[in-house]
């Protein structure tokens, strides 16, 4: 019976929100990241724009994109996330976030590709899915033309899969980020469903 529940959570886990779970990132990738300028809510900022590794418990490394400007992260930090579906979810920006991610992230081979779709991203995610990156609250400020053009051919040629989580920080004195990540594989999925698992015998407890 334990058994049965352990394999039924784990199957149906993709199709909810968890209760926190320890995110991991090993930092930016090698070689596949670079400084991009824009305008943000305002405000002239400089950014490093690129893929991050990292891992959810004690599950396997995978590519995980920013998709929160407003705090920042350090190599080799640990902190909760609350990971949520995209799929469904309801909102627009982390609906085309999901697809951008989908779509090219396990192709990113240069600084310029891992750059641009960084920038797609922060612009679906920060103007909701209306991509112009000449007017809005995200705009370009003198980011190398390279990059730019990687961004718009990101955002010209995106797919329709948005089957990706929205890890979603728990956020600590202004340090952890939010992230965009692929569906957990299964051992990071074995760790969310004992923890969903662990919530359900508390419950019953008190009943």
């Amino acid at each position: 019976m334990k058994r049965t529940l352990a394999l039924a959570l784990i199957a149906t886990c993709s199709s909810l929100s968890f209760a926190s779970i320890n995110l991991h990132v090993n930092g930016l990738e090698g070689g596949l990241y670079n400084t991009v300028h824009v305008n943000y809510n305002g405000n002239n900022r400089d950014f490093t724009a690129g893929p991050q590794s990292g891992h959810l418990g004690a599950g396997p490394d995978f590519r995980m994109f920013c998709v929160d400007l407003d705090h920042t992260v350090s190599p080799g930090s640990d902190y909760p996330v609350n990971p949520t579906q995209i799929n469904g979810f309801g909102n627009a920006g982390l609906s085309l976030a999901a697809k951008l991610y989908n779509s090219f992230a396990g192709g990113i081979s240069t600084s310029d590709e891992g750059a641009g779709l960084q920038l797609a991203i922060w612009e679906a995610v920060v103007d909701n899915a209306v991509v112009d990156f000449a007017n809005g609250n995200f705009k370009d400020n003198g980011t190398s033309g390279a990059i730019m053009m990687k961004a718009n051919f990101f955002l010209a040629n995106v797919g329709t899969n948005d089957h990706a989580y929205w890890l979603d920080a728990v956020h600590v004195e202004n340090r952890n980020q939010s992230m965009i990540g692929p569906v957990p594989e299964p051992a990071s999925m074995s760790v969310l469903a004992l923890g969903v698992a662990g919530l359900l015998r508390r419950r019953n407890k008190k009943a």
